[in-house]
Parts: C-alpha cells; sequence; structure tokens
C-alpha cells in the first residue's frame, strides 16, 4: 500500500536531501513524494540517479543531495535531463529509493543537457581515515546518490567472485596507498586496549555497474574515476560513469627470487581445502604455485590438508609435472581431518616428523565442559641439507571468526590463547637447536586487542595491550621475519579489501645467524576469485600468499642487538638531558630556515640509504635533492603560526616512495620533532599545524600570508633514472616553444606549461610560478616565502610510452593545475578541492608519445 505524505491525500513534494534525511534510512519510507527540478547524474539497468542542482542544495553535509529512481524507460531518461519525479520511497536493504514504477508514480522531462552538479571529491581526508572524527553525520550515507570522484584512488583487492557476477567489485581507497590492517579491536572497541580504525578509507568500485566496460586490476594500480555513490549488499560503492587506470600495477604471479647457490628454502603455504578427491585442475594450480612461484623449495610447510593420501596426490602431480622436483608427503593426522604437513624435497634428509599436542585440552570458560585444544596439532620436522640441520615447526591456528561474537566469542579467545601458550612450550622445548616456526598462524604481527598470539609464541607478552594474556614461556625471543618485509610487501591475506599478515616465520636466535632473506610470493591474496577455476595459469591457487624464507648453511656474524632481543628501558633517566647536537647551517645536507634545521634521511627497496643535499628557497622553505641535484625529491616549509595558534607549523611535500625520515629541529633549545614515510608509499604530505609549541614574544605569522589548514610502481628516483637524462644533462638541446613567464613553468626541454590557480572561500588566484630545475618547479600563491606546490614532468616515453607528471603539494585550498604539450597542444588538469588537503600524484600516462618521442 502506498501512503500519502499528509493527511489530506496530497502527495508531498520534497527536495531530495528532505527524503533523504540525516540517518541511515529515509523517514519517508512508504510515502508518496514528489521531486521536481532535479538533474540526471547517471543512468543504469532499471532506473537512474538524480541530483539536486547546486544553486538549491542546503549545504547540509550531513544530507544527501542525490538518490536512485526506480523507472520502467518510458521516457527513455539520457544523463543531464532535468526531470520531475513522483514515487514511493523505499529502502532497498540499506539503499534509499524512489519506486517511479508504482501506481500514480511518474517521470517527466522538463530540460535536457543541464550541467551537472560538481562531484563529491573523495580523497585522504573525505571519507575521514578516523571514524571518531568522520566528514559527516554519516559517513558514506551522506553522499548516497551523489556524483563521485577519485582523482588519484588504488586498487586494494582483486574482484570479488559471486555466481551472479564471477567479475564483481573490487575493494579501493581513493588515496594512493592500499589499506592495511593495523593493531587492536576495530573501532570503538574496547576502554583501555588498542582499537585500531577499521580503515574507512576502503570501499568498493563496481566498473561495470552502469554500464562501463569491466575490468579487473591487480591491487596496486592507481585509478580516476567520476560516478555516483550507490550501496548493496551492505557496502558503499562507486558506480563509475568514467574510469580509467593511471598505472598499473605489475602482473600477477610475481614469484619469489631464485635461491642462490648452497642456499636453503624453506616455505609455508596454506592450500585452502586440499581434499583426497581433488581434481586434475585444483593439482595442477597447486603444482604450478610450488614450482613456478615459490620455485620448488626445499621444504614446503603446508596448512588445510585433508590427510596424507591428498598431500601424497600433490607430489605426485608436481612430479609429474616436472620430473626433476621430486617431494615426499608428510601428515601425521589420522584419517582426512584438515591438517598440517611438509611437502619435503629430494636431497633432504628427514630425521624424524613429530606430532605435538594432540591430547592437549582446555576448559571451556562458559560452562566448565573439557573441549580438545588443537584441530589442528603442530607438526615438528627435524631435517638436515646443505650441512644445517633444523627442525621447523608447522602451525595452523584456530581462526578469527566469532573472537567478538557475544555468545561464541570467550571460548574463541581462550582457545586461540591456550593454543598459542602451547606452541610457546612447544618452541621453548627447541631453544637448543636450531628452530623455524612456520604456517598460517591466523592472527597479526602485532596485537588484535583481544589475545596476541603471535606475540605469546615469539616470547613479547603485553598484558596492557591485550584482553586475554598468558605468562611469558619463551626465555629468548623468537624473531618475526615479516618485520624484515618492506611495509608495503607485510600481507598474505585480504579481509574486506585490508591487507594483513596472517601468515609469519619465526626464527629462534640460534638459526637468526643462518637467515638470509624471506619473501612473499604473489598471486594468491592479489588475484581475483574467477581464477582458481583456470587450470592454465597458477592465480588464486589458494587463498593465502606463501613465503619462503632463505637459509644459508653457514652462519653469519652474531647480531648485536639481536632483532629478538628487546632493549630494557633505562630504570632511571636522566630527567633533563642535554639538548642535541645542533647540525651546521653550511652542511649541504642541512637545510635552516628561521631558527629551525631541517634534515632528510631516505632509504630505498633496495637498502640503499642516505641523506638528502638541501637547497634553500625562501626564509621558510627549501628543498631535498637525493639522487641527482636535478631531481628534486621534497620541499619542506616551517611557517610561524604563534598569531593563530601558539604554534610552529612544519609542512612537507614529496615526489617519492621511498623511505624518508624529515627530522625537524629548533635551534634555541633542541626542541625535536620527526615524521616517518613508510617505504613503498606515496609520500604522505606533513601538515602539522601544532609541531612546535616554542613560541616567544617575538613570534608571531601574519595569517592573511597563508591558508589554514582543515603506490607508484616506482619510486621517483628510478623514475627519473628510467626516464633518461633531464634537460640538464642535454646540453645540446633546443628550446621548445613554451615561454616561461611569473605565472608559468616551461619543463622537459621548455616544452610542457605548467599553471596553477588557486581558490579560497575568500577569494582566488594565479600562482606564482618558482622555476627550479629544467625538469622541476614550484609555486607560491599567497607570498613569496610560502611555496604550496611543486611539480614535476619526466620523459618516460622509452618505457612506458609516455611522458609523466607528478606533484604534491604543501595546501589544502582549492588548486587546478594545467599542464600543456606546446608542441601537441594536449592538456592534463588536475584539482584538489579546497579543504582537502592536496594530495601526492604521480600520472604516469600523463602524455602519450609519438613515434619521433
Amino acid at each position: 500500500m502506498t501512503c500519502p505524505a499528509d493527511g489530506f491525500g496530497q502527495v508531498a513534494v520534497r527536495e531530495i536531501y528532505e527524503i533523504q534525511g540525516r540517518g541511515l534510512s529515509s523517514s519517508h519510507v512508504g510515502v508518496t513524494v514528489t521531486t521536481n527540478d532535479n538533474v540526471v547524474t547517471a543512468v543504469g539497468a532499471g532506473g537512474f540517479f538524480i541530483q539536486t542542482p547546486s544553486a538549491r542544495t542546503d549545504n547540509d553535509a550531513d544530507t544527501s543531495d542525490g538518490v536512485f529512481v526506480l523507472h520502467r524507460g518510458t521516457p527513455q531518461i539520457n544523463v543531464g535531463d532535468q526531470v520531475d519525479v513522483t514515487g514511493e520511497v523505499e529502502e532497498f536493504f540499506g539503499f534509499t529509493r524512489v519506486d517511479a514504477t508504482v501506481s500514480g508514480g511518474s517521470v517527466s522531462i522538463d530540460a535536457s543537457n543541464q550541467p551537472l552538479p560538481d562531484p563529491v571529491e573523495l580523497n585522504g581526508s573525505r571519507p575521514s581515515p578516523d571514524p571518531a572524527r568522520p566528514s559527516c553525520r554519516r559517513e558514506y550515507e551522506c553522499y548516497e546518490g551523489m556524483r563521485i570522484r577519485v582523482a588519484t584512488g588504488m586498487v586494494s583487492s582483486g574482484s570479488q567472485y559471486f555466481s551472479s557476477d564471477p567479475v564483481a567489485e573490487m575493494y579501493v581507497t581513493a588515496t594512493s596507498a592500499r589499506g592495511f590492517r593495523e593493531p587492536g579491536i576495530e573501532y570503538p572497541g574496547r576502554p583501555g586496549l588498542p582499537v585500531w580504525d577499521g580503515n574507512p578509507e576502503v570501499f568498493e568500485l563496481d566498473p561495470d555497474k552502469l554500464g562501463l566496460p569491466n575490468a579487473s586490476w591487480v591491487p596496486g594500480t592507481t585509478f580516476a574515476a567520476t560516478g555516483v555513490l550507490g550501496y548493496e549488499f551492505g557496502g558503499y560503492e562507486i558506480w563509475p560513469t568514467e574510469l580509467t587506470a593511471r598505472s598499473a600495477a605489475e602482473a600477477l604471479p610475481r614469484a619469489v627470487r631464485a635461491k642462490a647457490p648452497r642456499e636453503i628454502t624453506v616455505a609455508s603455504q596454506n592450500l585452502l581445502n586440499l581434499r583426497e578427491n581433488a581434481g586434475s585442475a585444483k593439482l595442477g594450480k597447486l603444482s604450478r604455485l610450488i614450482r613456478e612461484v615459490l620455485l620448488a623449495p626445499d621444504i614446503v610447510a603446508v596448512q588445510e590438508v585433508s590427510g596424507r593420501t591428498a598431500l601424497q596426490n600433490l607430489a605426485a602431480r608436481i612430479g609429474s609435472d616436472d620430473s626433476n622436483v621430486r617431494y615426499t608427503a608428510h601428515v601425521e593426522a589420522p584419517g582426512s581431518s584438515s591438517a598440517v604437513g611438509f611437502l619435503v624435497r629430494s636431497g633432504v634428509a628427514v630425521v624424524q616428523v613429530t606430532e605435538h599436542g594432540r591430547s592437549e585440552t582446555f576448559v571451556d570458560p562458559r560452562d566448565g565442559t573439557v573441549d580438545r585444544l588443537h584441530d589442528r596439532p603442530p607438526l615438528v620436522l627435524e631435517a638436515t641439507t646443505g650441512g644445517l640441520t633444523f627442525s621447523v615447526v608447522a602451525v595452523h591456528n584456530r581462526s578469527l571468526i566469532d573472537v567478538d561474537d557475544a555468545a561464541r566469542g570467550e571460548w574463541v579467545r581462550t582457545k586461540r590463547l591456550e593454543q598459542a601458550q602451547s606452541v610457546a612450550r612447544l618452541v621453548e622445548s627447541l631453544q637448543d637447536r636450531n628452530a623455524l616456526v612456520v604456517g598460517d598462524f591466523n592472527a597479526f604481527q602485532f596485537t588484535d586487542g583481544y589475545v596476541d598470539v603471535v606475540g605469546q609464541i615469539r616470547g613479547r607478552v603485553m598484558p596492557d595491550e591485550n584482553l586475554m594474556t598468558g605468562p611469558d614461556l619463551v626465555t629468548r625471543d623468537l624473531c618475526n621475519l615479516v618485520d624484515r618485509v618492506p611495509d608495503s610487501e607485510r600481507y598474505s591475506f585480504l579481509f574486506g579489501g585490508n591487507a594483513q599478515v596472517l601468515d609469519h616465520a619465526l626464527v629462534n636466535q640460534s638459526l637468526e645467524r643462518h637467515v638470509v632473506d624471506i619473501q612473499y610470493a604473489r598471486g594468491n591474496a592479489d588475484a581475483a576469485r574467477h581464477n582458481e577455476d583456470d587450470a592454465t595459469n597458477a592465480l588464486f591457487a589458494a587463498d593465502h600468499d606463501g613465503l619462503v624464507v632463505y637459509l644459508s648453511p653457514d652462519a653469519g656474524p652474531p647480531v648485536s642487538p639481536s632483532p629478538c632481543e628487546v632493549a630494557e628501558p633505562d630504570p632511571d633517566p636522566d630527567p633533563d638531558p642535554e639538548p642535541p647536537e645542533v647540525a651546521e647551517c653550511s652542511d649541504d645536507d642541512v637545510l635552516c630556515v628561521g631558527h629551525f634545521d631541517v634534515q632528510v634521511a631516505w632509504r630505498t627497496s633496495d637498502g640503499r640509504t642516505g641523506r638528502g643535499v638541501a637547497y634553500k628557497l625562501t626564509a621558510e622553505s627549501g628543498d631535498f635533492w637525493f639522487f641527482e641535484p636535478a631531481n628534486i625529491e621534497m620541499v619542506v616549509k616551517v611557517l610561524d603560526g604563534c598569531a593563530i595558534n601558539g604554534r610552529y607549523w612544519v609542512f612537507a611535500a614529496g615526489l617519492t616512495d621511498v623511505e624518508v625520515t624529515t627530522t625537524v629541529r629548533d635551534r634555541r633549545n633542541g626542541a625535536l620533532e620527526r615524521w616517518v614515510n613508510p617505504l613503498g608509499r606515496l609520500f604522505e604530505p606533513i601538515r602539522d599545524t601544532e609541531a612546535f609549541d616554542t613560541c616567544d614574544p617575538e613570534s608571531g605569522a601574519k595569517s592573511q600570508d597563508w591558508s589554514v589548514p582543515g603506490g607508484a610502481p616506482r619510486d621517483s628516483a628510478e623514475l627519473s633514472r628510467l626516464a633518461g637524462p633531464s634537460a640538464a644533462a642535454q646540453a645540446v638541446a633546443v628550446a621548445g616553444p613554451c615561454v616561461a613567464g611569473a605565472t608559468s613553468l616551461c619543463l622537459q626541454n621548455s616544452r610542457f606549461e605548467v599553471r596553477a590557480n588557486w581558490q579560497t572561500g575568500d577569494g582566488a588566484g594565479v600562482g606564482t610560478a618558482i622555476p627550479r630545475t629544467p625538469d622541476t618547479g614550484m609555486f607560491w600563491f599567497f607570498s613569496p616565502g610560502n611555496i604550496e606546490l611543486v611539480v614535476k614532468v619526466l620523459d618516460g616515453c622509452h618505457l612506458t610510452g609516455h611522458r609523466w607528471v607528478l606533484m604534491g603539494g604543501l595546501t589544502d585550498v582549492g588548486v587546478e593545475i594545467t599542464v600543456t604539450d606546446s608542441e601537441s597542444g594536449a592538456v592534463e588538469t588536475y584539482r584538489n578541492v579546497e579543504g582537502s588537503p592536496f594530495e601526492t600524484r604521480f600520472d604516469l600516462e600523463a602524455f602519450p608519445c609519438r613515434a619521433d618521442g
């Protein structure tokens, strides 16, 4: 039954924001409404989206201006039509819709080719990465049905799979970083325990929902999208009307490195329910995975194998596919229950294989009954190869399922803790030999807030960080080799679009000296699940990425201090330490601005380290190069904000994804602040307006001089190297037709003109250009001493067939940057919405190259 909106049988006329309201559901459900003079923003199967024109918006961040209309197709609706709609409001599994197909419903077109409302920009601050401080009252719901734009997003997981949609949504972020699991209980958490924010920045992208060609991208791929925000199956999704891949991540699968002569390799791999009756396709994919992606390790600890016969079948298939790779299967669990096991390659001498803990029990805290502790008891392999004797413990601990459930949660948490304690006792019994513990721990490298399973096993027990802990049973702590993996590679499993480590390798201090390397193989966690039934490749042979530990039979020197050891705190720290030594402004790696000095240290993915070379631009700002003088990597400024908030402010923008440690020191008193950009992530701009509480009577910024702020595939060093010599190195270069001026840069052999316009709530203007190198320049907006933007153009024609545009900002005002190829006339435009911190951007497909370069 359709109900009228008032007591007189009249259909109420409502604006869209009134229909949507401020809650998760509309207060008009079941009511017939009319909403007039709205603009069609997208058309899809079964209906279309409409949005309030910008001139009529209520400017309320908590109410959406857009809504979906169910429509049978007559009249034909097109994007840009201005329409009047009458229909019944409904919540379709949480998605607000107006059903114009009901009796009395109607759609009429008033005009066509109307301008579309500006899209809401999703970026590093919208949606808010902090659920306690959302950008609106109901994050995402306040944008439901509205136009959305992502200037530079990143794919966080491969395409999902449903029987009705085998290549379905991808999880994405609206930034240049993937979503990673972090310590703690998911927000809002529990008092006194670590809280994980839940990564609210992760949402979904359904490429073909509105009729665009489908896309299935490798996580790490960056993209740009414009569309509308939809909702289905409990998740908010961008349904694009425009979608472009900006930079593609490296193709899958990605094998681990080949082992060096005399190296020994030990792997761990979850086999995703390998059963005795597994078919040829399943066995073939796992064979490819072990041979081609893990590169046939000497020992493979496996999980989720249903009995010895199942693993023997896999060993036989591997030998059939490659007669040079022969494995023996070891499973001690009886029958065909899920278990752990080992594949041991010929040439490895097996001393013994022993199961532990099958008879162990624990007490159910809910009712006092006695339950079995290990469903998949640990298995210990003692082996000798290449002159090295060692033990490998294979584990597969209880999962996190129901860990926070009101009925089962206490039982799950108790079982996880007791299992960890059992494995810790086993580990302690192996301290007199070389020992390695690998497997699917079903736990992170840090606490989940309930139980720190890995911490208990390795001997790092922190009661204050966990709801439940046990005693520390390990006398000499184990090392988690995951800590040696670059930050961007620390994952083996994806859940809800969040990358996380469940598969670990722990070594005791005896074996630590033999460890050379650890790597994760890629092709399972990141792969789209529709690959599972494709026998022609190794993609999604399982749902966990395997790891390989590289050992040397020759022990290296003792590591001092050992990563296994935790430095004890000073029991009597000096309450008044001497200020650190102040760096000399004359040093080439020190930038002195005002009474502050700035130093930058960097580290690359191949282990190179160094310090940035400083160049002072203004009294308040400067830049740093890392690898060559023409390749500017960072711009830093320190501003006097004392008159505004009693603080000195620090801002930095970077064109890099190497690890960067930025240290700023107040030279008057030694006060020091430090920021670290993780290896493998595009530089996260520094915008710290609370940096130094060291104002004095002589301080006092002029607030009108500046605004108050509200994985590229390779690091920029490699990008610059691959792009070839800069114009500075080409003495015979001929200047192009671009002519630099007060408001324009001419970059890359004077071919590319760059301009920047800015806008705030108080006005607008044109950025003033500061040429820096032949490839790089900056802009200031409000005062010459206040650098706001850095832009770099590189020639990548011989590598990707495109010239590249890289930029970073130290601002959150509205910015429009135009880059014009003066030879072809092609223009690329980049925008930052006012109030949004400027995100680092690497556009590696900016300008296609002609055959002649």
